[in-house]
């Protein structure tokens, strides 16, 4: 199975996982963040890159 690329520079990408990720918290899922992250393909880099660019929304809220 190969995996989803996704285009972080793009807002509707960040809202597409947040949206993922809300609903797993939800319905009170247990999450492993890290493996979260990593099948996403979603680095620190990622993460301070797309927080300095403001594509992030309610992301970084939702995985701490």
């Amino acid at each position: 199975m190969q995996k989803e690329l996704h285009d972080f520079t793009i807002k509707q990408t960040w809202e597409n996982l947040e949206m993922e990720l809300w609903e797993l918290l939800k319905n009170k899922q247990k999450i492993n963040v890290d493996a979260f992250l990593n099948e996403r393909g979603i680095t620190k880099e990622v993460l301070a890159y797309s927080k300095n660019g403001r594509f992030i929304s309610h992301f970084l809220q939702y995985i701490i």
